[in-house]
């Protein structure tokens, strides 16, 4: 819950900065609201399963193997029905189902950015995992931004900078 909650908060300010940074400054606090909600439906699965282990109804050992697999296959869908629940921003949901799919044509800049910092958290390993070979610069998101490698190069330092300030 820890690392989610890190990771989540990371993602939101970051977006909101890249934001500002990219000049869609009217678009920040949604882009910060899409980062904060882009996982959300990694939250209800834990909690859902964290309530079928207290009533004795799921395993208490579960692989971790098996639980990244299970965030990994549910999380985008879960969370972006439950946004909707919520009578929250479509865009929220939006961002939530497709943050993991291949880049659309008609991807807006709120969802090329916060994509494109949920990516640099994974890189720098503020995520519930870390994923090295992670290249920014070359990725369908900065390119769709045209964004050139000394900002991606400020927006990590600020996401490593902040992390130390979200340690709970």
């Amino acid at each position: 819950m820890q690392q989610l909650w890190q990771h989540s908060v990371a993602v939101a300010f970051g977006s909101r900065w890249l934001a500002d940074r990219l000049g869609y400054r009217s678009q920040a606090g949604e882009c910060f609201m899409a980062g904060l909600f882009h996982d959300i439906g990694k939250l209800l699965i834990l909690k859902v399963l964290d309530d079928l282990q207290r009533r004795g109804e799921w395993p208490n050992d579960m692989p971790p193997t098996l639980l990244q697999e299970l965030l990994a296959a549910l999380h985008r869908e879960q969370g972006a029905r439950l946004i909707r629940q919520w009578n929250l921003s479509p865009l929220y949901a939006s961002v939530a189902q497709d943050h993991h799919e291949p880049v659309k044509d008609d991807a807006t800049a709120l969802h090329l950015i916060v994509r494109l910092v949920n990516q640099a958290c994974t890189k720098l390993g503020i995520n519930l995992y870390k994923q090295d070979g992670i290249v920014l610069t070359a990725s369908p998101e900065a390119s769709g931004l045209g964004i050139k490698e000394v900002l991606i190069a400020e927006l990590e330092i600020m996401l490593e900078d902040g992390l130390s300030q979200l340690q709970i």
